[in-house]
C-alpha cells in the first residue's frame, strides 16, 4: 500500500459522540482491558471492516432500542472509521448509533469465551496451588534431612520458588479477568 496523505488523514484521530446503551459502553471497555488492546484501537477494527458492517446492517433491521436506555459516549476513533460508518449508516438508512451499538455487540462471544477460559484457568490454578503446598511440604522435608548449601536443597528451593511465582503470576491473570464476570 502506498503512503499517500488521504491514506494519513485517514488514520488521524477525532472525537465523535454516539448514544449507546450503558451496557454496550461496558462491554467495549472491558473486552479492551480483557484483550490488552486499546478502546481506539479496538473500536476501529469493529468500524473498518466494510464487509462486517454490511453483514450488521442485516442484523439492524430487526433490532430496536428503547431511547431511554441510551447515553451520550464520546469515543476517540480514526477518521476512516467515522467514514465508514457514515457511509454505511447511510447507505443503509439505519442510524449510526445504532450500527455502532450493534458492531461493539459483535463481542460478546469474544468475552463469553474469555469467561469460558477463566473458568479453566481458575481450575488449573488451584491444581498449581496443591503442587506449590505439596512443593512446600517437600522443601520442609529437604531441610530436614539436607544442609542448605546442599545443591540438591537449592534445587528444590528453587523449583519451588518458581512454583510460587508462577502461581502469582497466573493469580494475576485471572485477577485481570475477575471484572468480566459480573458482565452478562
Amino acid at each position: 500500500m502506498d503512503l499517500t496523505a488521504d491514506a494519513l488523514r485517514g488514520k488521524q484521530s477525532v472525537r465523535v459522540t454516539f448514544r449507546l446503551r450503558a451496557e454496550t459502553i461496558a462491554l467495549l471497555s472491558m473486552a479492551a482491558h480483557q484483550l490488552g488492546i486499546k478502546q481506539k484501537t479496538l473500536f476501529d477494527q469493529l468500524a473498518e471492516d466494510q464487509e462486517i458492517l454490511t453483514r450488521v446492517v442485516d442484523e439492524a433491521r430487526n433490532y430496536s432500542i428503547d431511547a431511554d436506555e441510551k447515553v451520550q459516549k464520546t469515543f476517540v476513533i480514526s477518521r476512516n472509521s467515522l467514514t465508514a460508518l457514515k457511509n454505511i449508516a447511510k447507505m443503509s438508512n439505519i442510524s449510526r448509533d445504532l450500527l455502532v451499538e450493534l458492531s461493539i455487540n459483535r463481542l460478546r462471544p469474544v468475552i463469553i469465551a474469555e469467561k469460558e477460559k477463566q473458568k479453566r484457568w481458575k481450575i488449573l490454578l488451584e491444581k498449581m496451588e496443591d503442587l506449590v503446598n505439596h512443593g512446600q511440604l517437600t522443601l520442609n522435608e529437604a531441610s530436614r534431612l539436607l544442609i542448605e548449601e546442599d545443591q540438591m536443597f537449592q534445587r528444590i528451593r528453587g523449583l519451588v520458588n518458581g512454583l510460587e511465582k508462577g502461581c502469582r503470576e497466573i493469580h494475576q491473570l485471572i485477577e485481570k479477568g475477575n471484572k468480566m464476570e459480573r458482565f452478562k
